[in-house]
């Protein structure tokens, strides 16, 4: 299962661009895949599930696709890597893909994501 989700419009206000998108996981339990485009900071979120052994619910996730999220700096990339871990996502997930994210150079996307899970293109 896949999903997009698209926050355009015209070029973000200061004020919109420091805007945050929480993503809550157990909304979103059978998606593996999220692409997003937008110019606002992507963060993950889950309420305290759990399942037998007081283990939280297995996260789906396993790609997530930035494209053309060109308002998205390095410290945004970060705060989403951070939630993901929070959340107990980041040990699922495969890819994090960074496309055409004009204010992320390659070499602070490897350092925050690793060799593992980044694809990146300009």
């Amino acid at each position: 299962w896949s999903s997009v989700i698209s926050i355009a419009g015209a070029k973000p206000s200061d004020a919109l661009s420091s805007w945050t998108f929480p993503i809550h996981l157990e909304r979103i339990p059978g998606v593996s895949c999220l692409t997003f485009s937008t110019f606002t900071r992507i963060i993950f979120t889950r309420k305290g599930h759990a399942g037998e052994g007081g283990d939280k619910l297995r996260c789906r996730l396993r790609e997530i696709r930035f494209r053309g999220c060109a308002q998205m700096t390095v410290e945004d990339l970060r705060s989403t890597i951070i939630s993901l871990k929070e959340v107990g996502a980041w040990d699922t997930l495969e890819r994090i893909l960074l496309e055409e994210c004009d204010l992320i150079e390659y070499g602070q996307a490897l350092e925050i994501v690793g060799m593992e899970r980044l694809r990146f293109s300009k």
